[in-house]
């Protein structure tokens, strides 16, 4: 046992010492599977891949605020076998509230704002159809999520998370649908974080 304290102290050091603290910056590149569908209407999930990079600024050891920019799959599959696919750059501007003694776990959220890079449609027979006119251009939201980090060194570290998002806009633009659909989307991530 007497072998051991020491080991544990020099352990709990260490990971407290790879906390990012007050003023610190970090950069993360993150990826993740998206499991996305409309809210409105009767719609299957469509499952995915997303893939970028979140920044944060720490205004104390317990808070900071969380942007970035992320390629974010959307849309969603039919019963008739349509399937929408829906491409955004998305830029979260999020209050993150790190916790636990160590402030490992962290629950984030706020306001989304997504742009349109691509739209189109795979129908049931395989052919592909473009909707880049149908589709709003724009989709703002709101997400939430709940993470844990683990140490790799001093200014380096990981992470895994999971993510949720609900969008405000019509994506239906031209008001075709007899009922307005919203983005909705799950997901689970990882990244490393890196203190700048």
């Amino acid at each position: 046992m007497k072998k051991v304290a020491p080991i544990l102290a020099f352990l709990c050091y260490f990971s407290l010492m790879a906390q990012p603290e007050y003023r610190d910056i970090t950069l993360a590149p993150t990826a993740g599977f998206n499991m996305s569908s409309y809210s409105g209407g009767d719609y299957k999930t469509r499952n995915s891949i997303h893939f970028g990079v979140i920044t944060e600024y720490y205004f104390s050891d317990n808070w900071s605020g969380r942007t970035g920019l992320t390629f974010e799959p959307m849309g969603a599959k039919t019963k008739d076998g349509y399937t929408d696919k829906l491409s955004f750059i998305t830029i979260p501007l999020n209050a993150n509230v790190h916790l636990g003694w160590e402030r490992q776990w962290y629950i984030n959220f706020g306001p989304s704002i997504g742009f349109l890079a691509n739209a189109e449609c795979r129908g049931p027979n395989d052919e592909l159809i473009n909707i880049n006119d149908d589709i709003a251009p724009v989709d703002f939201g709101f997400g939430v999520g709940v993470g844990r980090m683990f140490s790799l060194g001093q200014f380096m570290q990981w992470f895994v998370d999971i993510q949720g998002y609900k969008g405000f806009v019509n994506m239906d633009k031209n008001d075709v649908l007899e009922d307005s659909i919203t983005n909705f989307r799950v997901s689970a991530n990882f990244g490393l974080i890196v203190t700048l």
